[in-house]
């Protein structure tokens, strides 16, 4: 059975992380992308790049580095066992 000072240490811990948490996403710069404004703590170049040289709907290849630049500038995995394949169509289907 948990007791009751464990339940204590556990609330006061997860109201810790969120408090950090909030602090985190409100220090961080807007940055607008194709599918609205994000919060990021630094960088953003890569973006503006990318949407610059690409249309929505183009295939790159960013695996490693960073997969959410596939959301974020509406292209595609060239790859065949991407997770990320067809979520473009998908949020373009949604519209």
């Amino acid at each position: 059975m948990v007791s009751r000072l464990g339940i204590v240490v556990l609330s006061a811990c997860s109201f810790a992380l969120a408090a950090c948490n909030l602090m985190v996403v409100l220090t961080g710069d807007t940055v607008p992308t194709r599918v609205g404004n994000v919060a990021m703590l630094q960088g953003g170049e890569e973006l503006f790049a990318l949407n610059a040289r690409l249309a929505p709907g183009e295939e790159i290849f960013a695996y490693p580095y960073c997969p959410s630049y596939y959301f974020l500038t509406q292209t595609d995995n060239p790859a065949s066992a991407s997770c990320n394949r067809g979520t473009t169509r998908l949020a373009k289907s949604m519209r």
